[in-house]
């Protein structure tokens, strides 16, 4: 997800620089990401009303009920944008088994590719809301935002990846790169207009869980890479203002 608390100060600071680095680890082929998508995370509350489920159900308004029906009409209603993703990664509610529930917690995060397709999503998810809302007579309410801006392959970091290729042919590495879904810092330093390459970290895999491993090789063959890369690149820099 990269610094969330200084994100604002990366995409300030860019601005006042030529080339952005970041050691985000590398793909677990040792590859690197080309593309990035937008990263928003959320916070859906249900409000219902609690009544004893055996003596008067009829009485409550179920936030749970609302929330599942939500979660569905969500996956539904935007399973046509394929680059669209919608992780449901938390919900909670309710009290007792014998008690309508009237609360529900949904945490949810979303990513995309495409500034349209963000928008697209932040103009509908409203109307969603209050339709759920009055079909199940509960109170909706949403809280959070997009952190993390996408971060799309310029011809700028095109002609970069380029040069890595060369770097990485020098040391002995055949390098390739791929777009991924996955938020880093690289996102906020291209969104103040600065070219970034941002997976010279080392090669490993099976991220964020028990599994994960890095390579041990891979600790002196990135820096080994990182550094002729940058020789490379000052050298192609200073020969075009000469």
């Amino acid at each position: 997800i990269g610094s969330l608390s200084s994100g604002g100060l990366l995409t300030g600071a860019a601005a006042g620089c030529h080339l952005g680095l970041v050691f985000e680890p590398a793909l677990p082929n040792g590859d690197f990401v080309s593309a990035r998508k937008a990263s928003g995370n959320f916070t859906l509350v249900v409000r219902g009303k609690a009544a004893h489920a055996g003596r008067n159900p009829q009485a409550g308004r179920s936030a749970i009920d609302a929330a599942a029906a939500w979660i569905m009409e969500v996956k539904t209603f935007f399973r046509d944008h394929e680059e669209l993703t919608i992780n449901m990664g938390q919900i909670s509610g309710g009290t007792a088994r014998n008690v309508v529930a009237d609360l529900a917690v949904i945490r949810f995060n979303v990513r995309c590719h495409q500034r349209e397709v963000q928008t697209y999503f932040e103009e509908q998810l409203p109307l969603i809301n209050n339709r759920i809302a009055g079909e199940h007579r509960v109170k909706v309410e949403l809280h959070g935002e997009f952190q993390a801006p996408a971060k799309p392959l310029t011809d700028d970091v095109r002609e970069l990846f380029g040069l890595l290729k060369e770097a990485g042919a020098a040391v002995g590495l055949d390098l390739n790169w791929h777009a991924s879904g996955g938020v880093c810092d690289g996102n906020r330093l291209a969104a103040g207009g600065l070219p970034t390459i941002d997976t010279f970290g080392v090669q490993g895999g099976n991220i964020h869980s028990t599994e994960e491993y890095v390579v041990p090789e891979s600790f002196v063959q990135r820096a080994k890479l990182v550094l002729n890369f940058i020789h490379m690149w000052y050298q192609a820099r200073e020969k075009q203002s000469g």
